[in-house]
């Protein structure tokens, strides 16, 4: 049995001619029309699929969306205390670098924190003596899932001037 294919390079046409009653029904008649919509056919299934491919190139090039989190703890920081807990809603990442870490009065002694996700030590905070701008740290980035529970855990130890804790880490979704 013979087939009528498509034609990708074909020309797409708006309109077939209309069968009439008086119309013999035969092979010669019929075919043209059908070879016209499959050639539709085949040249619109062309154009999705290169839509498809462009919207596939965009979406892998589309620059990160931002997802920071920042906290401002007023007063001192108790020693041992998760003063800082998130539960992700969604799926990002923290970045490795970026992140910023301030105090409005300084600590006294060496000042450090644990980054936690889900129980386990993922990055730190650190505040050298006398100084309010401090350090964070982590040794990659860290992703998270929805669901997942991000800490911070103060070291044991309270400091006695330690006050205004500021903390931005940088995510991307």
């Amino acid at each position: 049995m013979a087939e009528l294919i498509g034609d990708p390079n074909g020309t797409f046409v708006d309109r077939v001619r209309k069968l009439e009653r008086t119309d013999p029904a035969e092979p010669e008649t019929w075919d043209p029309i059908h070879q016209a919509l499959i050639t539709n056919d085949v040249i619109l299934k062309g154009r999705v699929d290169a839509l498809d491919s462009r919207v596939d190139a965009l979406e892998s090039s589309a620059p990160a969306v931002p997802y920071d989190l920042a906290i401002y703890l007023q007063g001192g920081v108790p020693g041992g205390s998760v003063f800082f807990r998130f539960v992700a809603p969604r799926a990002f990442t923290i970045v490795q670098s970026g992140h910023r870490l301030a105090a409005r009065v300084a600590p006294q002694n060496a000042w450090t924190a644990s980054v936690k996700r889900n129980g386990a030590q993922v990055g730190s905070l650190s505040l050298n003596a006398g100084q309010t701008t401090g350090t964070v740290s982590f040794s990659g980035p860290v992703s998270l899932a929805a669901g997942d529970v991000l800490e911070v855990q103060a070291q044991a130890t309270t400091d006695p001037n330690l006050q205004g804790l500021t903390l931005v880490l940088m995510g991307v979704v």
